[in-house]
């Protein structure tokens, strides 16, 4: 009933209202809570950082601890979308993506390698393999 009436004389018709939403380059809507994914170096992953990130209210920083994984998700609380009835806001889900770089010059590779030697495994790679390992085990006791 909130539509035009034919000729001013009448029952109203109905308005409709069509909404287009479009992607936006950094964040993405999930309800209240707004996602995004923050690339950051191996290094920065390994050292830790701090990182000023964008979000829908200016700059936040976010303190990445040492160890950080990809995938591994940060909340940022009441960074997000109003809530529907005024009554505070979302969430702001940060995502880790460590970037890794493609080429290594001889120098950078040695350097790498020289530091593996020396840290070993991380736990979930060690987990994995011990994983691996015990699969392998179990497969190859006859029966």
């Amino acid at each position: 009933g909130e539509g035009d009436s034919p000729s001013g004389q009448g029952v109203p018709g109905d308005l409709y209202v069509i909404v287009n939403y479009q992607n936006h380059s950094l964040f993405e809507r999930d309800n209240d809570d707004v996602r995004m994914s923050l690339p950051i170096s191996f290094v920065d992953a390994l050292l830790g950082s701090e990182v000023e990130i964008p979000t829908l209210r200016g700059a936040a920083q976010l303190k990445v601890p040492a160890g950080a994984s990809s995938g591994q998700v940060f909340r940022l609380k009441n960074k997000g979308f109003p809530k529907v009835g005024g009554k505070g806001s979302g969430d702001m889900l940060v995502t880790l993506l460590v970037d890794t770089p493609k080429r290594l010059t001889a120098q950078e590779a040695k350097l790498v390698e020289e530091l593996r030697d020396k840290l070993g495994d991380p736990p979930q790679v060690e987990k994995f393999k011990q994983a691996v390992a015990q699969l392998k085990k179990v497969r190859s006791t006859p029966s």
